[in-house]
C-alpha cells in the first residue's frame, strides 16, 4: 500500500521566504521596523529591505546577528509557520 499525504491548504514558500517572514514576525513582535532594525545591525537600510520582503536572501552571519538581537536561536528563524501568523509591521 502505497503512502498518501494530506493535501496542502497553503502555497509551498520557499526556505528563504520563510526566513523573510519569520524576521519580520519577530520584528514586529518587538516592535522594529525594517529600518530600525537596519540601524541596530549596523546594516545599510537598503540591504535589510531587500532581505525583508524576501527579494535577497538572508546570508547565515546576518541570521546569527538578528536572533541574537531578538534573543533567540538562529534556528528559529528557519522555522516554518503558517503564512497568516507573521504580522508586517510598515516602516
Amino acid at each position: 500500500m502505497g503512502m498518501q499525504t494530506a493535501p496542502m491548504t497553503t502555497r509551498s514558500r520557499s526556505l528563504w521566504e520563510t526566513v523573510a517572514a519569520n524576521v519580520r514576525a519577530e520584528a514586529a513582535r518587538r516592535g522594529y521596523t525594517a529600518s530600525s532594525l537596519a540601524r541596530e545591525l549596523g546594516m545599510n537600510r537598503s540591504a535589510v529591505q531587500a532581505r525583508w520582503v524576501g527579494d535577497r536572501q538572508w546570508q547565515l552571519e546576518d541570521l546569527e546577528r538578528v536572533a541574537s538581537l531578538f534573543v533567540m536561536e538562529p534556528a528559529d528563524l528557519l522555522a516554518w509557520a503558517p503564512w497568516g501568523s507573521n504580522p508586517q509591521p510598515t516602516d
